[in-house]
């Protein structure tokens, strides 16, 4: 079930279940996947990426109309993954926003040790099952920002793990196209 919450122009009030913190630095998390007794299904539709759905304390997408919102004015965006043995890696960007309507992803400033896994994403609408770019929507089982010239992520993928496919959750910097165990987007 998912937990309901809300962004509004004026408040920006988040349940603290999805709050991190990483050196000392809060952040919101806005998506997260990983092995939890129930596996959320990310193969939705656009209303439900629009919208939010899954659970806050598991596996959850918070919703593109709400991540829109909580970076309107441009933030920082973090991704954490975790392989199946256990090594860690990260990317870090210095700007991140959407835009109202398609969500098309505005991402730079990479930093990390995974590769810069969102440069073929950028200045990519964001695409599900029946909008946007379904072919990979559907090849890939998840919605996501496909690259026009080609793909080096998808988080929102098949949890599947021992796999190496194009429809798991994958970085391919990191681990080329196997499952990761873990990932958080923050």
């Amino acid at each position: 079930m998912m937990n309901k919450f809300l962004l509004t122009q004026r408040c920006r009030i988040l349940p603290a279940s999805i709050q991190s913190r990483t050196f000392l630095v809060h952040y919101k998390v806005i998506q997260r996947r990983g092995k939890f007794p129930v596996q959320q299904d990310f193969y939705k539709d656009w209303e439900s990426y629009k919208n939010g759905f899954g659970n806050i304390s598991e596996e959850f997408w918070l919703g593109n109309e709400n991540i829109r919102v909580l970076c309107r004015e441009g933030c920082k965006i973090r991704f954490d993954l975790v392989d199946e043995k256990g090594e860690k890696g990260f990317a870090l960007y210095q700007t991140f926003t959407l835009t109202s309507g398609n969500y098309t992803i505005n991402i730079s400033g990479y930093s990390g040790n995974v590769g810069d896994g969102m440069q073929y994403h950028n200045n990519n609408d964001f695409s599900t099952k029946e909008k946007g770019d379904t072919e990979r929507a559907n090849k890939h089982k998840g919605g996501w920002w496909y690259g026009r010239g080609g793909y080096y992520c998808n988080l929102n993928g098949i949890y599947k793990p021992g796999e190496s496919n194009v429809d798991t959750v994958f970085w391919y910097g990191f681990q080329q196209y196997a499952n990761l165990a873990s990932v958080e987007m923050k």
